[in-house]
């Protein structure tokens, strides 16, 4: 059975009635809006709806088209088709990921032209809807502080490193913050495996975030802030995926740095979208890990338990995982 929906409208007077099957653009929008409101909105795979436009996209090849696609999109601020919960597929080393819309314009005007990289233009940021396979650590040692180089503890994590396929010292003590290691993940990274045209159109994510160091001592909470490039693979920081700061840093001085302009995106607003399994291939449920650290500790970091619920864990524990995350521009 057909489902058919009648919607009477007028035009210079005269009525007129237009018939609707399941199908048709009009339905699926009303549906699609229904459902988002109800926050019941699933998404849908944005290559297979938008086909036909992407078919006529430049590109020499079908990941080519479907990505320089959502670029233009998003460089001409046109957003017809395209809802938070959407999604596009990625393929990366044999995993199959679905990359959804977290937020359109969630940081738009964001920061100044001052501020690394500077202001934020029209963007959709997005994260996997399931990890990346493989456990990951935040850091090689128990510690959630910065080191001397580098004060920001997301920054002189190994796991950003490891994400956007950089070398560089990380905190290599859990009681001397003076003692770092050096790793090289320039060729065993995750960006480094990325198709070649998404690492053409991956952008650098400004926001102003966390400090914590002072030479000699390790501290137990944030003691400054700072506008950053956060990498152009990142993980959400606490504040935006709960709209609230739970396990880290409250106020600082009278200064929330741990969540000073930040976002809950709108994909994890009113629901449990941050609940994450393995990967795709695994109905197993997964902590998994955000770049905040913990308050009230030099040892633990933030992440998002198995069951949803904001949890905290040792740097150093070996078997959470992480999604991909990247922002468009």
């Amino acid at each position: 059975m057909v489902n058919k929906s009648n919607f009477n409208i007028k035009v210079n007077g005269d009525s007129l009635e237009i018939r609707c099957n399941k199908n048709c653009p009009i339905m699926r929008q009303c549906r699609s809006t229904s459902a988002m409101i109800n926050r019941v909105y699933d998404g849908v795979n944005l290559t297979r709806v938008h086909a036909r436009e992407i078919s006529r996209t430049r590109g020499a090849n079908k990941t080519e088209r479907q990505w320089n696609w959502i670029h233009e999109r998003i460089r001409s601020s046109d957003w017809e088709g395209i809802n938070v919960g959407d999604w596009m597929p990625l393929e990366v080393e044999s995993n199959s990921l679905k990359m959804v819309v977290a937020g359109i314009n969630t940081y738009y005007n964001y920061g100044s032209q001052q501020s690394p990289p500077g202001r934020t233009p029209s963007h959709i940021d997005f994260i996997s809807q399931d990890c990346y396979p493989g456990p990951r650590r935040w850091n090689p040692v128990d510690n959630n502080n910065g080191i001397s180089e580098q004060h920001s503890p997301w920054l002189a994590s190994e796991i950003k490193k490891w994400l956007n396929s950089e070398e560089g010292n990380v905190p290599n003590s859990s009681t001397d913050n003076a003692t770092t290691a050096h790793v090289d993940y320039t060729t065993q990274g995750l960006f480094d495996k990325l198709p070649a045209i998404l690492k053409t159109l991956i952008v650098p994510k400004g926001l102003y975030i966390p400090l914590r160091y002072k030479a000699g001592e390790l501290l137990l909470e944030d003691n400054d802030g700072a506008w950053q490039d956060i990498g152009r693979l990142w993980l959400p920081f606490e504040y935006e995926v709960y709209g609230s700061v739970i396990w880290g840093s409250k106020t600082v001085r009278g200064i929330p740095y741990n969540s000073y302009g930040m976002k809950q995106y709108p994909l994890f607003a009113n629901n449990m979208k941050q609940i994450k399994m393995q990967d795709s291939g695994h109905a197993i449920q997964q902590h998994w890990l955000l770049a905040s650290v913990s308050g009230y500790s030099s040892t633990q970091v933030c992440g998002v338990g198995s069951n949803g619920n904001a949890s905290t864990s040792e740097a150093s524990y070996p078997t959470h995982q992480v999604p991909v995350c990247f922002r468009i521009s």
